[in-house]
């Protein structure tokens, strides 16, 4: 655990799996904790023994403030708040996510198998990566009782008064918090340092979702030109350039674009032949994050008139214009 700041922002590293999740206790009236990590013993128990460190108990939590509906950020909210009848709060587009999981992944896993059927992949490959789009349910419980947030609410949190920002992209529904007072971002997966988050395509058709991509540039410059010195990021270390940062994410992306288009110089191609010229050998569960980020790289190249798409025999194709 580290103190992010003198005022009582201490940063809480939980485990899941081969990766770190950032959680963030402020202390103050509420004590609030932003996002939880998944529920798992080993998250359970890091985050006590922090939380005993600086003097306080899971049951002092009062408020729960979720940057996004993925279970390393929320699975443990729901155990959290029956001990200490905690607030939980998520934006009004996540929250089918959080409260309402199993009817979520259900629909969207059968947005997916289609997804995966129509893109190329060999079909006992295709099987193979089903199974894995459910096996988050063990790692939750469904929030019942939740407060929804909205684009530009202001919600307290420790000392602090922070503006919600809304930035559809990684899920529908993520947010940032920003206090202009201490120049403190909270950027959830929104904006890591290192890596990019994945941006995938949903079930519904509109800017968040087939779109997902067009939604997450727009909502980087949402926050590119806010006044921060430090970003506070839902994985990985904390970020002092924000523009920097912002920028050095959209000309990936942008290279990235142009990297799938050039896949189609010699003709037509389906998602998953354009997915492996771009990201070569992958695991199986690394395949289904590229196919999907591939998908939604290659659904804002077809809004901007720049590919076109072609079905023969139940298979999605893709050509330049």
């Amino acid at each position: 655990m580290s103190v992010i700041d003198s005022e009582g922002i201490h940063q809480i590293s939980i485990p899941f799996f081969n990766f770190q999740t950032n959680t963030y206790l402020l202390e103050g009236d509420p004590l609030t904790l932003i996002d939880t990590g998944p529920k798992v013993e080993e998250a359970r128990t890091e985050l006590s023994r922090a939380l005993e460190g600086i003097g306080y108990k899971i049951s002092d939590i009062k408020s729960i403030i979720l940057t996004h509906g993925h279970v390393d950020h929320f699975g443990m909210a729901k155990s959290i708040q029956d001990i200490s009848d905690a607030n939980v709060f998520v934006h009004k587009d996540d929250m089918n996510m959080v409260s309402n999981f199993g009817d979520y992944n259900k629909r969207i896993s059968i947005f997916y198998e289609e997804v995966l059927f129509s893109s190329g992949i060999p079909s006992g490959i295709a099987r193979s990566l089903i199974p894995p789009l459910s096996f988050t349910n063990r790692y939750l419980d469904y929030i019942t009782v939740i407060n929804a947030l909205q684009d530009q609410c202001v919600i307290a949190a420790g000392k602090f008064k922070f503006s919600v920002i809304h930035c559809p992209g990684h899920t529908p529904g993520s947010i940032c918090l920003y206090s202009k007072e201490r120049k403190i971002l909270f950027s959830g997966d929104h904006l890591l340092g290192k890596i990019t988050p994945n941006i995938g395509i949903f079930p519904n058709k509109d800017q968040s979702g087939h779109l997902s991509l067009l939604s997450y540039l727009d909502s980087l410059r949402k926050i590119e030109n806010l006044d921060v010195k430090v970003v506070l990021p839902g994985h990985g270390q904390l970020i002092f350039d924000l523009k920097n940062r912002v920028q050095s994410t959209i000309d990936h992306h942008k290279n990235r674009k142009e990297k799938i288009l050039h896949t189609l110089d010699e003709g037509p191609r389906t998602p998953y032949e354009i997915t492996k010229t771009v990201f070569g050998e992958v695991s199986t569960y690394e395949l289904f994050l590229a196919l999907i980020e591939t998908l939604s790289h290659i659904k804002l190249l077809e809004y901007e008139g720049k590919v076109r798409s072609i079905k023969k025999k139940g298979l999605m194709f893709f050509t330049q214009t």
